[in-house]
């Protein structure tokens, strides 16, 4: 059985809709924002932080739960804001995702990353 929450499975296979949840996190000043830096395919690029929702999770425990694994910050209040419908070539296939957007206030201003991709 394929994972269907790995994104380098989902680029692999392109056998379903990715569904994923991001959070959208400013500072207090709200003049930067947290982002995550991933380079482990050819070209590196920055997206929001959080993944692939599992099944059986709502929007809101993967929202969390990605939070938890990449800093060691808690979400205060979470809004959603907007979902993006994407389709985007990947070697021979087109891919194609669902990604909702929240607008996150975490529990502190510092927060320290749980691996070497958050900014």
């Amino acid at each position: 059985m394929l994972d269907h929450t790995d994104y380098q499975t989902w680029l692999a296979h392109a056998a379903w809709i990715r569904i994923s949840a991001r959070a959208i996190i400013f500072n207090a000043a709200r003049d930067h924002i947290l982002v995550e830096r991933n380079d482990w395919i050819r070209y590196p690029f920055y997206n929001f932080i959080g993944g692939g929702v599992e099944i059986g999770e709502t929007l809101q425990d993967c929202i969390a739960r990605e939070l938890a694994e990449e800093t060691d910050a808690r979400i205060v209040s979470a809004r959603y804001l907007f979902v993006v419908e994407n389709f985007f070539p990947h070697e021979d296939k087109t891919m194609h995702s669902l990604e909702h957007y929240f607008l996150i206030e975490l529990d502190r201003e510092t927060i320290t990353p749980h691996n070497d991709g958050v900014e």
